[in-house]
């Protein structure tokens, strides 16, 4: 594989598993779908954290190209906390800055960039070096892709990521490159 697309989906009514997309992002995902109807690289392929949210993100997408959506559970979001933070934007700045802090009961930004990064070394592996996947995930594991890939990102970044978000990662050379392919 010598790209890939990664997206962060569109706008959700919340953040747990079964979070629905809100109206506006119900036409994010259309606008998403168009988008890439036009896009110059065909999908071959979409592999969507499990969460509604994210799938619901590609399901026009994959309707207009006649993909079929596959789930992998590495690419939920990263479980910060079962409780409710008061300040969860503060917590997650000190988690960029040390991948190890994590709640109680949550997950470190390491183990979640280590739960992905099986997912991607299998694909790297298994998919054949023209085919082009989506991957459908969500703010901090997306951050955690690119990091995991050597393309420094972190807190900055992911404030700057929209809802839905869209790039292109493409490996030559042995090192991976980033370029942004949606605009809001």
């Amino acid at each position: 594989m010598k790209q890939f697309m990664i997206m962060r989906h569109c706008s959700a009514e919340g953040q747990e598993d079964e979070a629905p997309l809100t109206k506006l992002g119900i036409r994010q995902a259309q606008v998403v779908a168009t988008f890439m109807e036009h896009y110059p690289v065909e999908v071959d392929f979409i592999l969507s954290s499990p969460a509604k949210r994210a799938i619901n993100s590609v399901v026009p997408l994959a309707k207009e190209e006649d993909i079929d959506i596959e789930t992998d559970e590495r690419l939920l979001e990263r479980h910060v906390s079962a409780k409710p933070l008061k300040d969860m934007e503060s917590f997650l700045e000190t988690s960029f800055k040390n991948y190890h802090v994590k709640l109680e009961d949550g997950e470190s930004n390491q183990e979640a960039m280590d739960r992905v990064a099986g997912l991607l070394d299998e694909l790297f592996e298994e998919v054949e070096e023209d085919a082009v996947p989506l991957l459908v995930t969500h703010g901090n594991l997306f951050i955690l892709i690119l990091n995991y890939l050597g393309i420094e990102a972190g807190f900055t970044e992911w404030k700057e990521l929209t809802h839905p978000d869209l790039y292109m990662v493409t490996k030559k050379d042995g090192s991976f490159g980033l370029s942004r392919i949606w605009s809001d």
